[in-house]
């Protein structure tokens, strides 16, 4: 079973980057300041702004996800924010939508033994981690 860390890790987590990066490149943000800001290589952002990275799902369908990913994007820029801040906010992020059970289809599509009716996990663990 592949366990909802990794899945967090390799798909959701890169997915969420990819979102940000893209939102503060709309404010004319270069990508090496981006790049900068968050941690990653130039060469990153590049990959996450053509689409070639964080890609493997789409979360824009989760009606909830752009308004945090404009809001941290804007608190990234307005407020400078740290990077263990950043960080934070986008793995709250991806606890909000676990905790809800948005990517039990990501998960069964990834690992045919999950039984997404059934398990639990994901809104155990997640439960009490809410973006602010």
């Amino acid at each position: 079973m592949k366990d909802v860390f990794e899945i967090a890790y390799r798909y959701v987590m890169p997915a969420i980057r990819g979102l940000v990066v893209r939102e503060i490149h709309k404010y004319g943000i270069r990508e090496s300041i981006i790049a900068n800001i968050l941690g990653i290589s130039r060469s990153a952002v590049t990959r996450y702004i053509m689409g070639e990275r964080g890609g493997y799902i789409n979360l824009v369908k989760f009606n909830e996800v752009i308004p945090m990913i404009r809001e941290l994007s804007k608190n990234i820029i307005e407020k400078q924010l740290m990077p263990q801040e950043i960080h934070l906010m986008m793995f709250k992020i991806a606890a909000h939508l676990m905790s809800r059970k948005k990517l039990c289809g990501l998960h069964k599509r990834i690992d045919q033994s999950i039984d997404i009716v059934k398990c639990e996990i994901c809104p155990t663990i997640f439960k009490e981690i809410t973006p602010s």
